[in-house]
């Protein structure tokens, strides 16, 4: 069984499922080698994160703007993902972003193991302008920055001291937007056919806001420049965003539908070494997992001890461990 950790088939014959959700496209059962079973959600049971550091957003954007020697007037856009995402496809919306709006300054997260990418990404973002009849393309290349906060805790006021944070594509993020939802900064993304571009996608779905996500590049520019600039709009949003955004985690359906899937799987699996009839492998799974997941939304999941979650009074995970996130009460000592 295959999660989206990595989201895209392994292609392995031995693996039987890939779990996704039912926000893919219509046919994305063709993507895969695996048959593909869609949940509600995303089938994560995450704690909210709390508010990490110490660094308040309003001054630690001051303190940016000095150490990085910004203007008094600038609009921080943030790209948090990891540089090998930067896809060229991707460099397009910056470059035009860059065109659009001269109070733009890219906020990029780099460190000893990314100097090799930075270079890269500069390389290709200098070459595109060159061949687009960008003017000034020296002072543009300045406006990337590249910045490490200090401690990972820091990285929820990051989120809030930026104007809009950018969902690299067409492969997006998944925790990065969750920590940006999560304190009701605004994020574009732009969804493709895989599923590796619509994790961000599902998020707002689930949270029902349709604000930023994007049609096309053009559309994905626009969006980001008007967060950057319009500051009302960015708050109605940000206040939106973080009112829903609650929908995101503890989410008790997706206890219960890996509960049935895995005992669903493993009945299979026992017919099938039984020499019997894999009720899966007919074609029959899909009607199982919806009218099973129809009864898992009138129990109450999970019931927790402050360390464990039950699920029909057994503890899950390993040996009755620690569930798949950190509880609140634990977090702080990570």
């Amino acid at each position: 069984m295959a999660w989206w950790g990595h989201p895209d088939t392994t292609g392995v014959p031995t693996i039987d499922y890939f779990v996704s959700t039912k926000f893919e496209v219509a046919d994305a059962e063709t993507h895969y080698s695996e048959k593909l079973v869609r949940l509600e959600g995303l089938g994560a049971y995450l704690y909210r994160p709390l508010p990490g550091g110490e660094k308040n957003p309003a001054k630690w954007r001051e303190q940016i703007r000095t150490d990085l020697a910004l203007p008094n007037n600038f609009h921080l856009y943030l790209c948090p993902q990891a540089l090998f995402k930067f896809h060229p496809s991707f460099d397009d919306v910056l470059v035009d972003i860059l065109a659009k709006d001269k109070l733009a300054y890219f906020l990029l997260l780099d460190g000893r193991d990314r100097h090799a990418w930075s270079k890269l990404l500069l390389e290709r973002m200098k070459e595109k302008m060159e061949t687009t009849g960008h003017r000034n393309i020296d002072l543009s290349l300045s406006r990337i920055l590249f910045y490490k906060p200090e401690f990972e805790d820091d990285m929820s006021s990051l989120y809030q001291a930026c104007d809009v944070v950018l969902d690299t594509f067409p492969a997006g993020g998944y925790m990065t937007s969750l920590q940006a939802l999560a304190v009701g900064a605004p994020v574009v993304t732009l969804p493709g056919r895989l599923l590796s571009t619509r994790l961000t996608y599902t998020m707002y779905k689930i949270m029902e806001i349709d604000d930023m996500i994007a049609k096309d590049p053009t559309d994905y520019v626009n969006l980001a420049l008007k967060v950057a600039h319009n500051t009302a709009y960015r708050k109605r949003l940000a206040s939106l965003i973080l009112a829903r955004s609650g929908r995101l985690f503890t989410d008790n359906t997706a206890v219960g539908e890996w509960d049935n899937l895995l005992t669903t799987a493993v009945a299979a699996a026992q017919t099938r070494a039984s020499g019997g009839v894999d009720a899966i492998a007919a074609g029959v799974s899909e009607a199982e997992l919806r009218a099973a997941e129809r009864e898992v939304k009138n129990k109450k999941f999970p019931a927790r001890d402050g360390s464990k979650i039950f699920v029909d009074g057994k503890p899950m995970g390993p040996k009755g461990g620690h569930p798949p996130a950190y509880p609140p009460e634990e977090q702080q000592n990570r």
